[in-house]
């Protein structure tokens, strides 16, 4: 990727990501709050959305600890660099100068799901609910990929 880089928001904070095991697609508009003592409790919201393309092949990149990227979602679009740290699931999400640059902190100015019915509404101390009663929070695939 050519030119100079900067972080996802054009300020000198770093974006850590964490690479986690793949997940069911059935997940992918999971929004809702996790118990305590559960694997990844907490809430959870869908942040973005989109999709993303790459030059070359993503495996090679992934081996090599360096991944350029293009995305085109609701919050983030334009070029991204992951590059991995010294640990093997911890990266640095790092934005690419182009058309989309922005010292914007998306996090403060768009903090909120990009899904219609979000849990905005859901107090962040509501940890006592099942994981059955967090389906209400489910949205259908379809409402964001139109066919």
């Amino acid at each position: 990727m050519g030119g100079a880089q900067r972080t996802i928001d054009g300020s000198k904070q770093k974006r850590l990501a964490i690479k986690v095991e793949d997940h069911p697609l059935d997940y992918l508009n999971f929004e809702g709050v996790i118990p305590p003592g559960n694997y990844g409790a907490g809430t959870v919201i869908v942040w973005n959305i989109g999709t993303y393309g790459t030059k070359d092949g993503l495996s090679k990149q992934l081996q090599n600890g360096k991944i350029s990227l293009k995305l085109e979602g609701k919050k983030l679009r334009g070029g991204f660099t992951l590059i991995r740290t010294r640990s093997q699931n911890q990266w640095l999400l790092i934005k690419a100068t182009d058309d989309f640059a922005s010292k914007e902190d998306l996090t403060i100015t768009h903090p909120d799901s990009v899904l219609k019915d979000n849990i905005s509404s859901i107090k962040k101390s509501e940890y006592n609910h099942s994981m059955r009663d967090t389906n209400r929070y489910i949205n259908k695939r379809e409402d964001f990929f139109p066919e």
